[in-house]
C-alpha cells in the first residue's frame, strides 16, 4: 500500500511538470513491461493492467488540472466497476502507451475508456472504468464539483460501448443484492 501510494505521488508530481490538457483530451503516458508487471508467461499479467489504469487516470486528473479541485474539496474518485477486452499481450520489457480519455459522465458517475496501444499503435487492451466522485457529503456529480470551480465542460453523448457497460453495471449490482447474505446493506 505504502510503495503503491509513493509511486501514485511521485508519478502525479512528474505529471505535473507536463502541459495541461483539456477534460475533453486525450492523456497518453509511456510506459514499460517491467518484470513487475508481468506474470511467469513474460506479459502484463491482468491486476498489473488496473494499477496501470490507475496510473492512467491519475496522470488525467493531474493534467487536465481537476486534480486541483478534487484535493481541494477533498474528494476521492472511487472505482465501481470496469470492463476490459485484450486483444494482444504485452510482452516483458516491451514498450506501450496508455492512452485516457473522458468517455462520458453524468450525474452519477464518470466513463474512462483506457487504451494500451503497442509501439507499433496497434490495441493491446481496452477498457471502461466506471468511476463515483464522493467527499465527506456522499456523492458529488462531476459537473456540480467543475461548477463550484467555475468550470463547465458538457458530456460527450453516450456510446453504445457505454450504454451496454451502464446496462452489464446494473445487472452485476442486482445479482450482487441479491447473493449478498447481508443484502441491507
Amino acid at each position: 500500500m505504502l510503495g503503491y501510494t509513493a509511486r501514485m505521488v511521485a508519478f502525479g508530481l512528474r505529471e505535473l511538470a507536463r502541459e495541461p490538457a483539456e477534460l475533453l483530451d486525450e492523456v497518453r503516458i509511456e510506459s514499460r513491461a517491467w518484470p513487475r508487471y508481468c506474470d511467469n508467461n513474460r506479459h502484463i499479467n491482468n491486476a498489473q493492467y488496473f494499477v496501470l489504469m490507475d496510473y492512467g487516470r491519475n496522470a488525467w486528473y493531474t493534467r487536465t488540472r481537476l486534480l486541483d479541485v478534487i484535493l481541494r474539496e477533498r474528494c476521492s474518485f472511487i472505482a465501481a466497476g470496469a470492463t476490459i477486452a485484450y486483444r494482444r499481450p504485452v510482452d516483458l520489457m516491451q514498450t506501450f502507451s496508455l492512452a485516457t480519455t473522458l468517455e462520458y459522465f453524468d450525474e452519477d458517475w464518470v466513463f474512462h475508456a483506457q487504451t494500451f496501444r503497442l509501439a507499433d499503435d496497434s490495441v493491446a487492451a481496452r477498457a471502461l472504468v466506471r468511476t463515483r466522485i464522493r467527499n465527506s457529503e456522499g456523492t458529488i456529480s462531476l459537473p456540480a464539483l467543475l461548477a463550484r470551480h467555475g468550470r463547465d465542460v458538457q458530456s460527450p453523448p453516450i456510446s453504445e460501448e457505454v450504454a451496454a457497460f451502464t446496462t452489464s453495471g446494473r445487472a452485476s449490482i442486482g445479482w450482487i443484492k441479491g447473493n449478498d447474505a447481508d443484502s441491507g446493506r
